[in-house]
């Protein structure tokens, strides 16, 4: 997991081993989620760091 909240899974050999391995490490990822005040709707860019 990156500070940009991307995640790389790599080793599948296929598309089930990939959801897998999400589905397996989805309550840790969720234990790091950030609530913002603002709806994403209202902030400017495309959420990339470039406007």
């Amino acid at each position: 997991m990156f500070a940009s909240g991307k995640v790389v899974l790599t080793g599948a050999k296929s598309k089930d081993d990939i959801f897998g391995a999400f589905d397996a490490i989805r309550p840790w990822l969720q234990s790091f989620r950030v609530f913002h005040n603002k709806p994403i709707s209202q902030t400017k860019g495309d959420g990339h760091g470039t406007q």
